[in-house]
């Protein structure tokens, strides 16, 4: 899958930036989520790592022989969905999803393939924390993924981004203090904040 392009299905480059034009002049604002940390169920890599525990792929998803109850803050989708494990008899293990089951199923931070260049990813103090950005028309939103079975308290490496307000989250938060660089997030929790950035 190529996402530096459009899918075919949907046109080409040119027909996307004509879309963004006519969206632009009928005073349309169009947000575009970038799914940095998830690829597809028929991704190689997927494949690879549900077919052999020793696959050099296993590590990069989430498993679980026996993964914890979701608790219903947790369902992104709750009408669709009552957990963020789905087994996969192959695998013989439970493979953690946040959004859909399929197609789009959680990877690790540690992925070494994992690419930064287009990615906007922002580095952070905790391992199991996923931090990515996007700049457009001067405004700056960062999204912050814990991806590990525990709560944990992570900070942004780069003093760039201060303060943050809230936009959305897996569940309620306190607010962050604008004299606090620690983000709290709870098991496979996530927020989505805007950020008044400061430039060097």
């Amino acid at each position: 899958m190529d996402y530096y392009n459009i899918d075919p299905r949907l046109g080409t480059l040119g027909d996307f930036v004509e879309f963004m034009h006519q969206a632009r002049e009928r005073g349309i604002r169009v947000l575009i989520y970038l799914v940095v940390n998830h690829t597809f169920n028929q991704h190689p890599w997927f494949v690879a790592a549900k077919s052999h525990k020793n696959s050099k792929y296993r590590n990069y998803y989430v498993w679980s022989e026996n993964p914890p109850k979701t608790a219903p803050e947790l369902l992104v989708f709750p009408d669709a969905e009552d957990s963020i494990w789905k087994y996969d008899e192959q695998a013989n293990a439970y493979y953690l999803h946040h959004f859909y089951k399929e197609p789009a199923i959680g990877i690790r931070k540690q992925c070494p393939k994992l690419g930064r260049g287009k990615w906007h990813i922002l580095e952070t103090d905790s391992p199991s924390v996923l931090a990515h950005y996007c700049d457009w028309q001067g405004r700056t939103v960062i999204a912050v993924h814990n991806l590990a079975d525990k709560p944990c308290t992570a900070t942004l490496k780069s003093h760039e981004y201060t303060p943050l307000f809230d936009l959305f989250a897996d569940r309620l938060y306190e607010p962050l203090s604008a004299d606090s660089p620690s983000i709290p997030l709870e098991a496979y929790g996530y927020r989505w904040f805007r950020v008044n950035r400061i430039l060097g």
